[in-house]
């Protein structure tokens, strides 16, 4: 029997704003009404750009090939596209 390699997936949802600011107005804007802030950022994964790219690229690193996330917001479009576009080889 040949071994084949196991390649990860990780599932998660992902809230990504632009800055700090945009990722704290996001949070309390989307976030349901008895949620504590934090922990809604917590379980959407909330952050910039760059803690994104760097949260993907630990889970690179930790062997994670495929990647899926869940968007909680659409309007966020532009700032997931600027993660995804760190990643294009």
């Amino acid at each position: 029997m040949s071994s084949r390699p196991v390649e990860l997936t990780h599932l998660s949802t992902t809230l990504v704003g632009k800055d700090h600011r945009a990722v704290e107005q996001l949070v309390q804007g989307l976030r349901p009404r008895n949620a504590n802030p934090a922990t809604y950022a917590a379980a959407v994964n909330a952050g910039t750009v760059d803690d994104q790219i760097r949260r993907f690229r630990e889970l690179s690193e930790a062997g994670v090939a495929e990647v899926m996330i869940s968007l909680p917001d659409l309007e966020t479009l532009d700032s997931v596209a600027e993660v995804i576009s760190a990643f294009r080889m």
